[in-house]
């Protein structure tokens, strides 16, 4: 069995993930990349988001509080969902993300999806938060936890 490094391993995510995303705009008859541009398209969305991941590294030294949260594990038998939003001023769009976690840690699914900038930061944590949900009801899964970084939203939800 060969163990895949890193990269290779984000390069598999990021297109299993473009496999997905290109069946499902060809289900709703909406314009789709070409199949063999695949690899190249992931080589470009991973190229983007390890410079914005430098970029936030860079500007959020400042920013950060000085207390961090440590992420817990969910109890046995229950699952975690994690959601965030995040702003791309420079575009005006902005990224809606979560992920689901085991006991034990492990991923059980993810999502990641970029959408034009609604009126508020307010609104894409809300966005953020609407598609975990759909996540987890999308996928079947029960005895979820529910965790996001605004406490606005996570008190909405409560």
């Amino acid at each position: 069995m060969q163990i895949l490094q890193t990269q290779e391993l984000q390069i598999f995510a990021m297109l299993t993930w473009l496999i997905w995303f290109r069946c499902n705009r060809q289900r709703l008859d909406q314009p789709t990349d070409e199949i063999d541009r695949l690899y190249l398209r992931a080589l470009e969305l991973l190229t983007e988001f390890h410079q914005a991941q430098d970029n936030h590294s860079q500007t959020s030294h400042a920013t950060e509080p000085s207390t961090r949260t440590k992420w817990k594990l969910p109890i046995p038998d229950r699952f975690k969902v994690n959601f965030d939003g995040a702003t791309f001023a420079e575009t005006n769009e902005a990224g809606l993300g979560a992920i689901i976690r085991n006991h034990q840690g492990e991923v059980m699914a993810s999502l990641c999806q970029r959408i034009p900038y609604p009126h508020s930061v307010a609104t894409v944590e809300a966005s953020a938060a609407r598609a975990a949900v759909n996540l987890v009801l999308e996928l079947g899964f029960r005895e979820m936890d529910i965790e996001g970084d605004s406490l606005e939203i996570i008190n909405a939800l409560l």
